[in-house]
C-alpha cells in the first residue's frame, strides 16, 4: 500500500501538518522533494520527504514476471547491470531514503546547518511507453533545462549527474 510509509512514519514520530503521497514511478522520490520545497516556500516549517520501495512482494513479483521485465540472471552480476549493453532486464530491490526539507533560516534558528540545497526542480513525461524510453530525448532535455532555469544555473555549473539506469 503506497501510503503505508507516510502514515507509519507520521505516527511513529508524531508528525503533524500537510501529508501526502506522490506516485510517479521511478521519479517519486525526486518529485516528493520538489513538492517539499514548494510546501516550505508556502510557509510549512519543515517537511519529511523521500521515497521507499518494497518491490519484493508476491503481487509485485508476479507483475514483473508476467511483464517480461524480470531478469533471467541467476547471479547478482548477471541480473543488475545498469547502462550496460549486456543488461538483462530488471532486478527488483527494496530500500528508501528520507530527508528533512526546511528553510535555511529555520535550520540556523535550530542551530543546524544544512547538508544540501534543492536549487532547482522540474519534471516532464515523454508519454511514450511504460517500459521503454522514447527514442527522442526532447522531454528529458526539457526537464533538465527547466531545472537549471529554476536554479538560475547553466550546464557549466553542474559537476555531476546521477542517472537512473535500470539493470
Amino acid at each position: 500500500f503506497y501510503a503505508a510509509s507516510t502514515g507509519q512514519i507520521s505516527i511513529l514520530h508524531r508528525l503533524k501538518g500537510p501529508s501526502g503521497v506522490i506516485v510517479s514511478g521511478e521519479a517519486g522520490g525526486l518529485d516528493s522533494l520538489g513538492e517539499a520545497r514548494r510546501a516550505v516556500r508556502r510557509g510549512t516549517r519543515a517537511v519529511v520527504a523521500g521515497a521507499t520501495e518494497a518491490a519484493v512482494a508476491p503481487y509485485a513479483m508476479t507483475c514483473y514476471a508476467t511483464s517480461g521485465m524480470l531478469t533471467a540472471g541467476t547471479r547478482p552480476d548477471e541480473g543488475y547491470r545498469p547502462f550496460s549493453r549486456h543488461a538483462d532486464r530488471y532486478a527488483p530491490g527494496e530500500g528508501g531514503a528520507l530527508f528533512v526539507v526546511e528553510d535555511a533560516a529555520a535550520a540556523r534558528e535550530r542551530g543546524r546547518g544544512g547538508y544540501g540545497r534543492i536549487a532547482g526542480y522540474a519534471a516532464t513525461h515523454d508519454a511514450y511507453h511504460d517500459r521503454r524510453p522514447a527514442p527522442d530525448p526532447v522531454h528529458l532535455v526539457r526537464a533538465m533545462r527547466r531545472a537549471l532555469d529554476d536554479a538560475g544555473l547553466t550546464p557549466d555549473d553542474v559537476d555531476v549527474v546521477f542517472a537512473d539506469g535500470m539493470g
